[in-house]
C-alpha cells in the first residue's frame, strides 16, 4: 500500500532511493548505538549481489507496477516468490522437497490463482508489462534468498541487511536520477515513502535475513503467501478496492499453504516424510 501511494507521486526511481536510503540510515543508527562495525569492503561483492537481486531490481520493478496495478493484485503477484524459491532451491541447492511441503506449495499456487482470478479476467485489456514486472520482482526475491542462504554463514543477518541496503542505495541512484518525479510531493507523501523505507524495509529486513539463516529460503519466502490476504484488506480498507469471495477462499488456501511449507501443520500420512527432515536448508 505504501508503495502504491508513493509511486504515483515520486515515480519508481526516487521512491526506491528514499526507501533503501532511509532504511540504511536506520540500521546504521542502530549499529552505532550497538557499537557494531560494518566492513563494506570485506564483503562488497556479496552486498552488491544481494542488494541488486533482493532490493534494487525487485523494488524498482514493483514500484513501476504500482503505478498501474491494484494493491491487492500486486500483493498476489508478490506471493509467487516461494514458488520461484522452491524451483531455484532444487536447481541450485539440490534440495529435496517433502510431500507435505510440496502440497503446501501447490495449495499456495492455487490460493494465488483464486485470489487473482477476478483481477486477471480480461475485460478491455490487461497490463501485461506491469504484471510481468511484478513476477520478475518475485523471482528476484527468490534468487537473492537462495544466494543468501548459501553464503549466510559468514555474515550476520544484521550486517547482511545493513550492507545490502547501502549497496542498493548506490545501485538505485542512476534510476533515481533518470526516472522523473510524477508530481510535487506533499507532507503525507513523504510519510508514505519513509514508512515504506523505515518500517517495511529497515525493520523487516533484519528479521528476514535471520529467518533465512535459521530456516532456509523456502520457509522464509513462504510468509509471502500471507501478503495477498493483507494486501487485499489494505486495498479494501484504505484504497476502496473490491473485496469478494476470492479473498475468503484464496486466503484460506494460502494460510494452509504457509502452515504446510513451514511444517507447522502435518497430516498423518506426511509424518514419515517430514520427520526425516529431507528439506534441510
Amino acid at each position: 500500500m505504501f508503495l502504491k501511494l508513493g509511486a504515483s507521486v515520486f515515480g519508481a526511481g526516487i521512491l526506491i532511493e528514499i526507501r533503501v536510503f532511509s532504511a540504511a540510515i536506520l540500521l546504521t543508527l542502530i549499529a552505532w548505538w550497538m557499537k557494531r562495525r560494518l566492513s563494506l569492503s570485506e564483503h562488497k561483492t556479496h552486498y552488491l549481489i544481494i542488494g541488486f537481486f533482493n532490493l534494487a531490481l525487485p523494488f524498482t520493478l514493483f514500484a513501476y507496477a504500482a503505478q498501474f496495478l491494484d494493491v491487492s493484485l500486486m500483493a498476489v503477484l508478490n506471493s509467487s516468490a516461494p514458488i520461484f524459491g522452491a524451483l531455484f532451491s532444487i536447481l541450485w541447492l539440490k534440495t529435496k522437497l517433502t510431500p507435505g511441503i510440496f502440497l503446501g506449495l501447490l495449495l499456495g499456487v492455487t490460493g494465488v490463482v483464486v485470489l487473482s482470478w477476478e483481477g486477471l479476467i480480461i475485460q478491455d485489456k490487461i497490463d501485461w508489462i506491469p504484471l510481468l514486472a511484478s513476477l520478475g520482482g518475485a523471482a528476484c526475491y527468490a534468487v537473492a534468498s537462495v544466494y543468501a542462504k548459501k553464503t549466510s554463514q559468514a555474515i550476520s543477518p544484521f550486517d547482511n541487511a545493513r550492507g545490502t541496503l547501502w549497496a542498493a542505495s548506490l545501485l538505485v541512484l542512476p534510476a533515481a536520477l533518470l526516472i522523473p518525479i510524477q508530481q510535487p510531493p506533499i507532507a503525507m507523501d513523504w510519510v508514505w515513502a519513509l514508512a515504506l523505507g523505515i518500517l517495511s524495509t529497515g525493520v523487516a529486513f533484519m528479521i528476514y535475513f535471520k529467518i533465512i539463516e535459521e530456516e532456509g529460503p523456502i520457509k522464509a519466502l513462504s510468509v509471502t503467501f500471507i501478503i495477498p490476504v493483507f494486501g487485499v484488506l489494505w486495498g479494501y480498507g484504505f484504497m476502496d478496492e473490491k473485496i469478494g469471495w476470492n479473498l475468503l477462499i484464496g486466503g484460506g488456501l494460502i494460510l494452509l499453504a504457509v502452515a504446510l511449507t513451514n511444517e507447522l501443520l502435518r497430516f498423518p500420512f506426511f509424518q514419515k516424510s517430514t520427520i526425516n527432515k529431507s528439506l534441510d536448508l
